[in-house]
Order: structure tokens, then C-alpha cells, then sequence
């Protein structure tokens, strides 16, 4: 059993109280391939309930498209 008392990212108990993480993705709670013990969830950073505790670096490729 999870340590994390909220419901999974696009589970029904998730979306009646306001998430907005994908469901279809997330197989509807039970999470990335239907396995999300194994896989992970998908979640927007957007997501009140799921959104990161810290933020999220992405490195964008610059114009020549080698990474910086």
C-alpha cells in the first residue's frame, strides 16, 4: 500500500475532487501500462492535488540543436 494518501493521478476518487491529470494515460488510476507501482503515473504540473513539490528543470536544445 501507497505512503501517499491521495488517490492516483485520473482515478474517479482523483477527478471528483479536482484533478486534472490524464486519465486515459493513467489507465484511469491504475497508472502508466495499467501498472503504476511498477510504471509511475502521468501528472500535470498544472494539477493542484498531483502538481510536483519541487519544480521541474527541462533543458531545451538551443538553435543548432545540440543541448546546452
Amino acid at each position: 500500500m501507497s505512503a501517499d494518501p491521495k488517490p492516483h493521478p485520473g482515478s474517479s476518487e482523483a477527478r471528483a475532487i479536482g484533478c486534472i491529470c490524464p486519465v486515459i494515460d493513467n489507465h484511469h488510476g491504475r497508472g502508466r501500462g495499467g501498472d503504476g507501482e511498477r510504471y509511475g503515473w502521468y501528472m500535470r504540473a498544472d494539477c493542484w492535488l498531483h502538481k510536483p513539490l519541487e519544480p521541474v528543470t527541462v533543458e531545451l536544445a538551443d538553435e543548432e540543436g545540440s543541448h546546452a
